[in-house]
Formats: structure tokens, sequence, C-alpha cells
């Protein structure tokens, strides 16, 4: 009769430890894989979240720390860097630019200049009322803004280290594109390097 009761016992304590082992793995894995919550304004909202840029994967994505400690990828609103890899960029994507090794030049100095701006540093994310939350690879969308205000997406047009990503659907375009046309009026970066 013993036997059956610490049977039962220790069939409980299995099982409950099963049980929160498995919360754990469930929970865990959703932080890895970064669910900013609460963080993320949904509908219509220009809401901005102050985040920590972890880690610059290139000149216009990066991986940024929210206040609850999750951490996600994010993909900068309504630019375009040139790829870091030759073979990834294409003849004519950035206007009349033909050169691809010109291009992948520009490509590594925006993700230098992002990296040098932002990169282990405080930012804000700004989401657009009008554009989804996500892109196509499931990163968030969202413009990058400087602690001291400075619209950092708008700067990487303006200095000629990207172009304006005319595919998407996002309130900041025609000022996006004025900035382009200007830079490349001016000859400045990959404008007048490639060009």
């Amino acid at each position: 009769m013993e036997r059956k009761p610490l049977a039962i016992y220790i069939s409980v304590i299995l099982i409950s430890v099963l049980i929160l082992a498995g919360a754990y793995t469930v929970s865990h894995s959703t932080l890895s894989r970064g669910q900013p919550g609460e963080y993320v304004p949904a509908g219509n909202s220009s809401q901005k979240v102050l985040v920590y840029v972890t880690h610059v994967v290139d000149g216009d994505t990066a991986w940024v720390r929210f206040p609850n400690g999750t951490e996600e990828k994010v993909r900068f609103l309504g630019v375009d860097t040139p790829e870091t890899e030759e073979d990834r960029n294409r003849p004519n994507e950035y206007d009349h630019i033909t050169d691809l090794r010109c291009l992948t030049i520009w490509g590594l100095k925006a993700e230098q200049f992002t990296r040098d701006s932002i990169e282990h540093r405080q930012v804000y994310l700004v989401f657009d009322p009008i554009s989804p939350r996500r892109g196509y690879f499931g990163r968030l969308l969202a413009y990058v803004y400087l602690i001291n205000g400075t619209d950092f997406t708008a700067e990487l047009v303006k200095k000629g280290y990207a172009r304006v990503y005319v595919e998407g659907t996002f309130e900041k375009k025609e000022e996006y594109l004025r900035y382009q046309r200007e830079a490349m009026e001016r000859g400045l970066g990959l404008w007048g390097a490639c060009g």
C-alpha cells in the first residue's frame, strides 16, 4: 500500500517538471524569435518606441532590443541601400547605374555609415500609419530616428547611401523622393561615384 502513494507522488512531480520545462521552452523560443508585443502599435498609429541597436546587418537593416528584452530584425522603411555582395545587386535598380562593383562598394559604405551612426546606441523606431508593420521577409518595417530627433532613414537618402524604395507604400515617400532627387542632382554618394 505504501508504494502506490509514493508512485503517484513521483508521477505528479515528474509531470510537473515536464510541464514547466515545456513552458520554458515555448517562452524561450518566442523570445529568441523576437515578439515585441505591446511595443509595436497596431493599425494606423505612428507611435515611436525607444530601442537599443544590438547589431547592424547592412545599410538598411539592424537587430534591435525592445524594452521587454526581446530582439527583432528591423528593415528601415522606405529606403534601400545597395547589397554588400556584388551578385545580389541588379543593373538599373538605382536609376541608370549598371556598375555593380561600384554599388557593392557603396553597399559596404552604407553598412559602415549605419554601424557608425546607430550600432550599440539607443534609437527610436517610428511606425508608419499607412505601411504594413512587417515586410515580405517578416521583418519589422519602421523609420529610425536618432535620440536627437534626426530622421536617420532620411539621412541615408540625403547623403546618397540609399535609394527610395518606391515599390512600397509609406507616408514619407514624396519627402524621401525629394531628398533623392537633390542627392542625385548634387552627385552625392553612390549617385556621383557610380553614375
